[in-house]
């Protein structure tokens, strides 16, 4: 299936693109997808400038979206 190697790739390209963050398992189902991501501390350790994890999703959705 096209569509679920490019959420694939797309997931483990997150990482690459935020600092502060690492993925784990990631599987893509029918409709949705489940994966679980790592908010890592960032040098400094504060977290301002670090994306929330709901924006992390949105940004998400929104490439997958825009890939697809």
């Amino acid at each position: 299936m096209p569509a679920g190697r490019m959420v694939l790739q797309t997931w483990t390209e997150l990482a690459q693109h935020y600092p502060g963050l690492e993925t784990d398992a990631f599987v893509v189902m029918p409709d949705h997808i489940h994966g679980i991501i790592i908010l890592l501390p960032t040098s400094g350790g504060d977290s301002e400038g670090r994306l929330s994890l709901s924006d992390l999703m949105q940004r998400f959705k929104s490439l997958t979206t825009c890939r697809y």
